[in-house]
């Protein structure tokens, strides 16, 4: 749901014979996107930074015009690399993970304890420091992140009128689980405040994943709200759906609960078409 991966990764070979190496790949019959909630509309902010050498404080405008121009000019030039998006995104993944050993963020406050979740009726303790649904963003942040997947998405539609694509939602690391204390420790992308009240998480989920099933409707692709389904997994597993690792992706357990999920919406599961109302109302 990033506008590297939306844009800059596997839409672009396929939307396009640009590729100067290879023939043009067989057409697409459909397509499944995820937004992560974790960190895309984060990524985004970077984006806006450092491809298009905005200042995201700019207007919500000027810089979807500008990502426009840029995914019509600058990713629509022929490349090696379009023929070569899977390596491309390995390359970078690896390239991210060796960065993250060898500079390791220092922008993070610890908090009193680990943070703890509730899953499968017990509480753990689990590390500090887990992705949570953009809480350091304000209102213009997130204003920001969306005109930029909105912008991704209206390229990838004009690139593919027809193609029937889904929009799955996917929810952070901490939307995923019951809170069992009143603040969390969430990683931190734009050196915000690491420590946020708990009760944010849902309500905060909750407002993201409405503006995102907006814009795939203006877009003509179907939603789909997996948070639901993650949670519910999560409080009837005997372990949680992310770790013991790596805390930023799902397990096996994790992805095989979203594989499912997809899965039946694929087989015309409306279930979740619509975004599920996760916090309460105090």
């Amino acid at each position: 749901g990033s506008s590297h991966g939306l844009v800059g990764g596997p839409a672009r070979a396929l939307s396009s014979d640009r590729c100067l190496v290879f023939s043009a790949p067989r057409p697409p019959q459909a397509a499944i996107y995820y937004f992560y909630e974790g960190n895309d509309f984060d990524n985004n902010i970077q984006f806006v930074a450092g491809d298009l050498g905005l200042d995201p404080r700019r207007s919500a405008d000027e810089i979807k015009q500008s990502a426009l121009r840029y995914y019509n000019d600058d990713m629509s030039r022929y490349s090696f690399w379009t023929c070569l998006e899977a390596v491309e995104v390995t390359a970078r993944s690896v390239l991210a993970f060796a960065l993250g050993l060898v500079f390791p963020e220092d922008n993070q406050t610890p908090a009193a304890r680990p943070n703890r979740l509730i899953v499968g009726g017990r509480t753990i303790e689990v590390p500090l420091r887990l992705q949570s649904p953009s809480l350091e963003l304000d209102e213009h942040g997130l204003e920001v992140g969306a005109v930029i997947l909105d912008a991704s998405l209206q390229w990838f539609r004009s690139a593919n009128p027809n193609l029937p694509t889904l929009l799955v939602y996917v929810p952070s690391v901490l939307t995923v689980y019951d809170l069992a204390d009143a603040s969390v420790s969430i990683q931190t992308f734009h050196r915000g405040e690491p420590v946020q009240p708990a009760a944010r998480v849902t309500s905060r989920s909750d407002d993201i994943c409405r503006t995102v099933a907006v814009l795939a409707a203006k877009h003509a692709m179907t939603f789909f709200d997996a948070r639901t389904g993650m949670r519910e997994a999560a409080r009837s597993q005997a372990q949680p759906l992310h770790g013991p690792r790596d805390w930023s992706h799902p397990n096996r357990v994790g992805y095989t609960t979203l594989g499912t999920l997809v899965a039946g919406a694929m087989n015309g599961d409306a279930g979740h078409a619509t975004c599920a109302k996760l916090s309460v109302d105090r």
